[in-house]
């Protein structure tokens, strides 16, 4: 069974489940790590990125917020009881 949510296009989307909403968590915080420390390499040899650490920040984290919206209510639930009991 799925939930659905609709798109702009009024196509349905299925939401994810647990295990994939966790997957695609964990891959953005790899992504994160990584573009502070290409940002903070491209800073020490006296270059200016075409980013900063800040924007990537802000745009992983507004990522994050998208994922939770599309991300099942009751795996929710659980991952938020299992970080609070971590």
């Amino acid at each position: 069974r799925y939930i659905y949510f609709k798109t702009s296009k009024n196509k349905k989307m299925s939401k994810l489940n647990g295990l994939e909403a966790y997957w695609l968590r964990k891959g953005l915080e790899l992504v994160l790590e990584q573009a502070i420390v290409e940002i903070e390499e491209v800073e020490n040899i006296g270059r200016r990125p075409i980013m900063t650490a800040g924007y990537v920040t802000q745009e992983i984290e507004q990522l994050q917020k998208k994922l939770r919206k599309m991300t099942l209510k009751k795996d929710l639930k659980a991952q938020d009881e299992y970080n609070r009991n971590n």
